[in-house]
């Protein structure tokens, strides 16, 4: 909690506001954000995550509102979107070389905590008529399936013998 404290009292004294989210369990449902940045400055999103006590396999999507110049996003030229485990590993980056527009992942087993932190700039004019001052948009939506665990497949064969020996038990009374 002190390094956050303090990792926002430096950022908000440089002219920098990064961000970073309380953690978020993934085994009770999906997660959605959507960010509307009205600075210019750059920004470091970070969302703490949790996706049950063995992990699970991530699905994510990022998003990006582009709209000519008045809503636009400079993302980072080597970290844009990344995926990192508790112990730093990176499990998954990319950096503005792909386009943000739309990144979509299905096919990430992540470990118990890990963390998604997107880098870039808000570039845009603000001078949209629908939403003056907006220089930025983005929307991030994440869900883990939790691995299931070994008693869950084993009351799951337990229930289907149940249900083929009732099967059987009525065929043969019939």
């Amino acid at each position: 909690m002190k390094k956050l404290l303090l990792a926002a009292t430096l950022g908000f004294g440089l002219g920098m506001a990064p961000t970073a989210f309380a953690g978020v369990d993934l085994f009770n449902g999906a997660y959605d954000f959507d960010a509307k940045i009205f600075s210019t400055t750059h920004f470091t999103d970070t969302f703490d995550f949790n996706a049950g006590p063995d992990g699970g396999r991530l699905a994510f999507s990022l998003a990006e509102l582009k709209l000519e110049d008045h809503v636009d996003i400079d993302w980072d030229d080597t970290a844009a979107f990344s995926v990192i485990a508790d112990d730093g590993t990176v499990l998954y980056r990319v950096g503005e070389s792909v386009p943000i527009q739309y990144v979509l992942e299905d096919a990430l087993d992540v470990p118990t905590s890990f963390s998604i932190v997107l880098k870039g700039a808000a570039i845009g004019e603000g001078t949209g008529l629908w939403s003056p001052g907006l220089k930025g948009s983005y929307s991030l939506s994440v869900l883990a399936s939790p691995v299931p665990e070994p008693e869950s497949y084993a009351l799951m064969l337990a229930g289907l013998g149940i249900v083929g020996y009732s099967l059987s038990r009525r065929r043969r009374s019939d």
